[in-house]
């Protein structure tokens, strides 16, 4: 039992999952209506296989040659100081951890600083993470106006970090 646990584990870490029950270099076709722009393929959706319920909308990003090579995900509003945001952040950058990804950069600035309140845009939490095939994801709160947030996550493969 031990060893197909072992077995489980390294597979699902070196796996070409991108999160969300999606793989990098599958076609986004079968998630929405297909958008060129420059060189890739675009989808908006506010739904995917493994969905998070914090989620509103997903975009997928495609190269023709590579298919799947970037995910990002935008989450619902938030009350800027809510606790929920700063759970949910946590949840999700705690998730990620779990899945393989390792710490590379983290900032912190606190939301309710003058530039933040007046002008209303800044970024709270920023935390960078990469994998062990050098996946990138980049996790963000930002605020959106004076006094709501985001949780906006960013997943990279390989192929689309080495192209730009």
């Amino acid at each position: 039992m031990r060893i197909f646990t072992l077995i489980l584990l390294l597979t699902s870490f070196s796996s070409s999952a991108a999160f969300f029950g999606v793989h990098w270099g599958e076609d986004i076709d079968q998630y929405g209506e297909l958008t060129k722009i420059d060189d890739y393929y675009k989808v908006v959706t506010n739904k995917l296989p493994e969905h998070i319920l914090i989620a509103k909308q997903y975009e997928l990003l495609q190269q023709p040659d590579n298919g799947l090579v970037k995910v990002s995900m935008i989450s619902h509003e938030y009350s800027a100081f809510s606790d929920s945001f700063q759970h949910d952040y946590v949840a999700l950058q705690d998730r990620l951890i779990s899945n393989g990804f390792q710490t590379k950069e983290f900032r912190q600035s606190e939301l309710s600083s003058y530039q933040c309140i007046f002008q209303g845009e800044c970024v709270g939490m920023l935390w960078v993470g990469i994998d062990n095939d050098e996946s990138m994801v980049v996790l963000e709160q930002k605020m959106n106006g004076r006094e709501r947030s985001i949780i906006q996550l960013e997943l990279k493969s390989h192929i689309f970090l080495s192209a730009n």
